[in-house]
């Protein structure tokens, strides 16, 4: 096994990226601290605006998030419940009008005549 006895060689760029990179920093934080600074010069010298438009932005984020959640899902035994309720009500009806058809059959059938007919019958039989 050969090891070698020292570090590899860092190359002369990378110090040249490392001071790019620190005056990027630098930079960026210096417009946020601007940024920063202006927001709150502006809030202090408005702030009947700011805070309608933080209820503005609440009022938008609220129907936003309205706007995106499904409807709570049906309970299932509700659903069934609302099934049994529609068909029974269905059964009911057929019945009524089968009923309703029966009684107007009965109706076409004269019974009381031929009933009357029959007791007159069975009355004679026996005087």
């Amino acid at each position: 096994m050969n090891t070698p006895s020292s570090p590899p060689a860092i190359p002369s760029v990378l110090p040249e990226i490392a001071a790019d990179a620190a005056k990027a920093a630098t930079t960026a934080c210096n417009v946020c601290k601007s940024t920063a600074a202006r927001m709150e010069r502006c809030v202090q010298q408005h702030p009947g605006a700011t805070l309608l438009a933080a209820a503005g932005f609440g009022i938008l984020a609220m129907l936003t998030v309205r706007a995106l959640t499904p409807p709570p899902p049906r309970h299932r035994a509700a659903q069934l419940l609302e099934d049994l309720q529609q068909r029974l009500s269905e059964i009911a009806d057929s019945g009524a009008q089968s009923v309703s058809r029966g009684v107007d059959q009965l109706g076409d059938l004269h019974l009381d005549r031929k009933l009357g007919r029959l007791s007159h019958g069975i009355k004679n039989l026996f005087h």
